[in-house]
């Protein structure tokens, strides 16, 4: 320790021992946690247990040290900062974190009220620094829901009331297999169109209910995004669900309440330039990685699909799975 550490200990928060550690594998890559909160173990067991070993690469960090302060952040949205491979996030004195995108470290303080609310440790600290360094280090992130059917990848695009979540949880109901509903990864080191998610959750609006009555028992709440909505384990709806399958088509979502479902070529340079939309952060060298893994997917069928009704946007989509076009 530091000695001045041991005067000022407030000041340093230096070498704090974190006993607690384990070993998780988001989206199948290793990831080491160490705190000194059972609450911080527990929100990252519930976030990602589900998940396996898939990639044999070296783990990255995240050391979550938990003060005994019984405050909450200020705010919802704290403020980030990126500069190349370092990014930082703020929300008050005492909740805050630092991130090394290359090494794959990331060190962060919250307070012991901060800890127990596991959807704020997950959202706010676990998931969004392990996926922050899995997305430099090795992936290409699309934003878009992702489905299957008969092994062959769809992945829904389009900017927010689009309704990616709701068509994709709606061809679940039909019998697709569930894979995200909005958080899509190619893998940059391989030459295919192979993607990986989370599909241990779906997120949907609070009118969620009024196109599925089943989900009318499910609470809704503020997410620690600030979005009011209906996050769901996946475990629990009857639907198939998958973690990986190749992307063989990208259809862009345009709802419109005057037309049946109709499908038509959409510009690959204009999907392209959509895609690229979300490479927001990291070094020049992995941002074109990205944009090479992005070109890759254009390899696939591209299309719009215009539609007013659920059922008649997934007999459509059935028909491009059967018939591929």
């Amino acid at each position: 320790m530091h000695p001045e550490a041991k005067i000022f200990p407030e000041m340093f928060l230096a070498n704090r021992e974190l006993p607690l550690q384990a070993r998780f594998y988001p989206l199948g890559f290793p990831l080491d946690l160490e705190t000194n909160s059972e609450d911080v173990l527990q929100a990252a067991r519930e976030g990602w247990r589900g998940f396996h070993l898939r990639f044999a690469e070296a783990p990255v960090k995240l050391s979550v040290s938990v003060s005994d302060t019984d405050t909450m952040p200020a705010a919802l949205e704290p403020r980030v900062v990126w500069r190349d491979h370092i990014m930082t996030s703020v929300w008050d004195p005492t909740t805050f974190a630092a991130c090394d995108l290359r090494s794959g470290l990331m060190a962060g303080w919250l307070t012991r009220k901060a800890a127990v609310d596991h959807s704020f440790v997950r959202y706010r600290f676990l998931h969004a620094y392990a996926m922050s360094i899995l997305v430099h280090k090795y992936l290409a992130p699309v934003h878009g829901a992702f489905v299957a059917r008969s092994g062959q990848g769809v992945l829904l695009c389009g900017d927010s009331f689009a309704g990616k979540s709701t068509l994709a949880y709606a061809c679940a109901r039909a019998g697709w297999t569930f894979l995200s509903d909005d958080a899509t990864y190619l893998i940059r080191s391989r030459l295919d169109r192979i993607a990986v998610t989370n599909p241990f959750f779906i997120h949907l609006r609070e009118d969620a209910p009024v196109f599925f009555p089943e989900l009318k028992d499910h609470a809704i709440a503020v997410r620690p995004n600030g979005k009011i909505g209906i996050e769901i384990p996946t475990s629990g709806l009857g639907i198939a669900t998958a973690g990986t399958c190749p992307v063989i088509h990208v259809v862009f979502l345009n709802r419109d309440t005057s037309t049946s479902a109709h499908l038509a070529s959409f510009s690959k340079a204009a999907a392209m330039e959509w895609c690229e939309r979300y490479l927001l952060y990291g070094e020049q060298q992995v941002i074109g990685e990205q944009r090479a893994a992005l070109q890759r997917l254009l390899g696939a069928g591209i299309w719009e699909l215009r539609y007013s009704a659920l059922d008649d946007a997934i007999a459509r989509l059935e028909k491009l799975t059967d018939q591929g076009v």
